[in-house]
């Protein structure tokens, strides 16, 4: 209230409020005495006007606060943002949980066992169109991953005998197709590996066959034909080679045979053929020019019947048929 107490009042004596302290108050014995008390009426104002301030606060109703747009705008952002994560979860099991993605799942990690057992395990031999197009990828994928040699021939053989033990129907044909397109090229690069080794041997004759069994799609084709090219040449020449050596002994019939059996497996090769002409050409000649000087002897010695029995039936050559004319009128006389 304002009134003025002694420092060891336990009431006020205006309105008798009592005086709490919590500690008991004990007289100071050297009071400072250049403390100044506060003015009673200064102090009466205050304490009323913060009195009044406190009841008038206490008096208030607590006004409900409004959200703000940014809090609502927040808000929905993470009511959205909740939504997707539950969708986005579904998703999720779903692609774990569905046996057709399970199995495309396992088709993608090249795990052919655990799709086979899928397939027939969970999903009974039955295949949506989404499945059929996704093992037709695979399919061709094992083509294209052969044809590149980044697989080998008994991996995509493999992959290829799971892929059909899934017996969907809808793929039989492209299953057919792509097997035997990998088997002619396995044929294919087998000869090429086959055809290099003969040609580095010497054996030209087969190495041109080998060669020869190379295909078009076989990326090792435009090298075969190049391996055809340069064992025809090595081929020729050892022909050649071989005939000469029999012709310079004299041995003409065995020169003649090699050129002839380069023909039987180059046809048409033009100098073969002009080796093969010229040494028949040369024996010919032998054997007309050894005739004329057995008979020619035989005459010599005044036997011409001998010499007349040596180029009997020879008449088709002008030259032994002249002297076999000269020989009959030489013992007629």
């Amino acid at each position: 209230c304002g009134n003025w107490l002694a420092d060891t009042a336990a009431f006020c004596g205006k309105c008798g409020t009592a005086v709490l302290r919590e500690q008991p108050w004990e007289p100071s014995l050297d009071p400072d005495p250049t403390v100044v008390l506060d003015d009673p009426t200064v102090v009466l104002t205050e304490q009323t006007e913060i009195l009044a301030e406190s009841m008038a606060t206490s008096e208030e109703k607590p006004k409900k606060q409004k959200m703000g747009k940014k809090k609502k705008i927040l808000l929905a952002a993470l009511v959205g943002t909740l939504v997707l994560v539950i969708a986005a979860g579904v998703i999720f099991l779903s692609y774990y949980l569905i046996s057709e993605q399970k199995l495309l799942r396992a088709l993608k990690q090249d795990d052919y066992d655990t799709a086979l057992e899928i397939y027939h395990g969970e999903m009974e031999g039955e295949g949506s169109e989404a499945l059929i197009a996704k093992l037709e990828e695979r399919i061709n994928t094992v083509r294209e991953e052969y044809t590149d040699s980044l697989i080998g021939y008994d991996t995509a053989i493999e992959d290829l005998s799971t892929l059909r033990g899934m017996q969907v129907s809808a793929l039989k044909d492209l299953l057919d197709e792509t097997e035997l397109y990998v088997i002619r090229l396995h044929n294919s690069r087998e000869a090429f590996e086959e055809a290099e080794t003969l040609l580095q041997q010497g054996e030209y004759a087969e190495a041109i066959e080998k060669y020869g069994e190379v295909l078009q799609l076989d990326g090792n084709y435009a090298a075969a034909q190049t391996g055809i090219l340069n064992a025809i040449d090595a081929y020729r020449e050892e022909i050649l080679s071989e005939a000469a050596i029999y012709a310079e002994a004299g041995r003409y019939a065995e020169a003649i045979a090699q050129p002839e059996k380069g023909l039987e497996f180059l046809p048409g090769e033009n100098d073969l053929q002009e080796q093969l002409k010229n040494y028949k050409d040369t024996m010919k000649k032998r054997e007309v020019e050894a005739l004329l000087s057995r008979a020619a002897g035989y005459a010599d010695q005044g036997d011409y019947p001998k010499a007349i029995e040596a180029l009997q039936g020879k008449e088709s050559n002008a030259e032994l048929n002249a002297a076999y004319l000269k020989y009959c009128q030489d013992y007629e006389t």
